[in-house]
């Protein structure tokens, strides 16, 4: 009897330090993300099958950079600009973004002069 209560204890112990892993690993991925991956997603820019945009590339400009971006199906160049207020602020840049084909869209990110 001892033995079962150690061991349902034990699975519980386990279990929980599990559970913490899951969520520092969670954590740790979410932080790693470009800032403008955590904006999009912070904005809710997904489909209804929850797909959010991808980066496809990155790429330095005299005055900021250039991000173009992979749509997920259903999602277009409107949704983007009704946030566009939002990712302005978050990136403390003037973003300029249109459509380029092959359900991408580049982002033109100027950053501010201090």
């Amino acid at each position: 009897m001892l033995w079962r209560i150690f061991s349902e204890g034990f699975i519980l112990y386990i279990s929980y330090i599990i559970f913490i892993i899951v969520i520092i690993l969670f954590q740790v991925w979410f932080m790693r993300k470009k800032q403008i991956e955590k904006i999009l997603i912070a904005c809710g820019l997904r489909n209804v099958f929850k797909a959010y945009p991808k980066i496809v590339s990155k790429k330095n400009t005299d005055n900021g950079y250039d991000v173009i971006v992979k749509l997920p199906y259903g999602l277009s160049l409107s949704d983007f600009k009704s946030y566009q207020e939002a990712i302005d602020q978050g990136l403390d840049a003037q973003v300029k973004m249109r459509y380029i084909g092959k359900q991408q869209i580049l982002m033109q990110v100027i950053k501010k002069k201090q």
